[in-house]
């Protein structure tokens, strides 16, 4: 670590920087454990208020009273960038597109019921993963469904690996009507969001663009 900056004596040759510290991580991990502790123990969350309280103190000191500094050379004049030289030469500019110039309007708009269509595919795909998942580690098609369902029913959250494993009619519905409500949910909020269309054409851009907004 360099020495503090000492405005009454000349600056070496250089570019002047703050010094690199640690203490800024230091903080960061104790409050990391101050907030973890809070859902484990006691004991974390001392030590990380010990840890952030050093940290900051040590942060304190590396720029009160003097700022801790160090001098970093430039670089060789044969090693720097060459100066950006202006140029004359002309360059081709966009055509005009039918009265719509810089702008992106898309030519086709996917409609809502896109949306709900990619997320019953999207939710059966992902329930045919979830059924053969269940199949392969579980020996259980149900296991997958049931873990499902634990969100809205309790007794599939207290559930032992068997009961699990085991079918439920009632775990079944509220399955299906919870991944199915997400799956469409989920594809209906991405087809409304600004860059819903991966595939669009535009007018003034004849080429597909991932993400869509006006400019003008």
């Amino acid at each position: 670590m360099s020495a503090p900056a000492n405005p009454g004596r000349p600056a070496p040759n250089g570019i002047e920087l703050p010094a690199p510290t640690a203490w800024p991580m230091v903080v960061a991990l104790g409050v990391t454990l101050a907030c973890a502790g809070l859902v484990t123990s006691a004991t974390v969350s001392v030590v990380g208020v010990i840890l952030a309280l050093a940290g900051a103190v040590g942060w304190w000191h590396q720029v009160l009273p003097e700022e801790r500094v160090e001098h970093v050379p430039p670089r060789p004049p044969a090693q720097r960038a060459r100066p950006i030289v202006p140029s004359s030469v002309g360059v081709e500019r966009f055509r005009l597109g039918e009265g719509e110039h810089r702008a992106r309007v898309p030519v086709e708009v996917q409609p809502l019921s896109a949306g709900i269509r990619g997320g019953i595919v999207g939710g059966a795909a992902m329930a045919v993963v979830a059924v053969v998942y269940g199949l392969l580690f579980q020996h259980s098609p149900w296991y997958p469904i049931n873990l499902l369902s634990a969100a809205a029913m309790p007794s599939m959250a207290q559930a032992d690996l068997a009961t699990l494993r085991a079918f439920s009619g009632t775990a079944l519905v509220v399955g299906i009507v919870a991944h199915g409500a997400i799956s469409v949910l989920a594809s209906v909020k991405i087809k409304m969001s600004p860059c819903a269309a991966s595939t669009a054409r535009f007018k003034a851009f004849d080429f597909p663009i991932r993400c869509s907004r006006r400019m003008t």
